[in-house]
C-alpha cells in the first residue's frame, strides 16, 4: 500500500466532525440545525414528503444586506450601523427589544452563516 493509499484510507476510517456533517448536509440542501435561529432564515418542521428546512425570510435577508452594505460600502462601525437601523425604526431580531445594540450586530457580522468567514482580513 503506497503513501497515499494510506493516508486516503485512514481518513476513510475516521468519524466526521460535527461541522462536517453540517456542510455535507448543507451541499445537500437538508435540515441544518443553527438555521432556525438565525436572523433572516425561518425553520419549517419536517413535513410528509419534506425533510425539516430552512428557508430565507426575505424581509429579514434585506436587513441582513443591508447592514453588510453599511459595513462594506459605508465602512460603518457596528455602533453607527446600530444607529441606522434604530432610526429606520427595524425590527430587531428577538422582537422583544425596541432597539438594536452593537452585539446583536457584531454576532451577524461574525456569523459563518451569512458568509462572515469570507470578508477581508478574517482568519479561518
Amino acid at each position: 500500500m503506497s503513501e497515499y493509499q494510506y493516508y486516503e484510507f485512514a481518513a476513510i476510517d475516521q468519524p466526521l466532525t460535527p461541522a462536517q456533517v453540517a456542510e455535507q448536509k448543507a451541499r445537500r440542501g437538508e435540515f441544518i440545525p443553527w438555521a432556525y435561529t438565525c436572523y433572516g432564515y425561518r425553520y419549517l418542521p419536517k413535513q410528509p414528503g419534506h425533510a425539516p428546512r430552512a428557508v430565507i425570510d426575505p424581509g429579514e435577508a434585506e436587513v441582513v444586506r443591508q447592514i453588510y452594505r453599511y459595513l462594506i460600502e459605508d465602512q460603518l462601525s457596528c455602533r453607527q450601523i446600530t444607529k441606522r437601523l434604530n432610526e429606520a425604526g427595524i425590527a430587531t431580531p428577538s422582537g422583544r427589544h425596541p432597539v438594536w445594540y452593537p452585539g446583536t450586530v457584531r454576532q451577524i457580522l461574525a456569523n459563518p452563516v451569512y458568509g462572515a468567514d469570507r470578508l477581508p482580513g478574517r482568519r479561518r
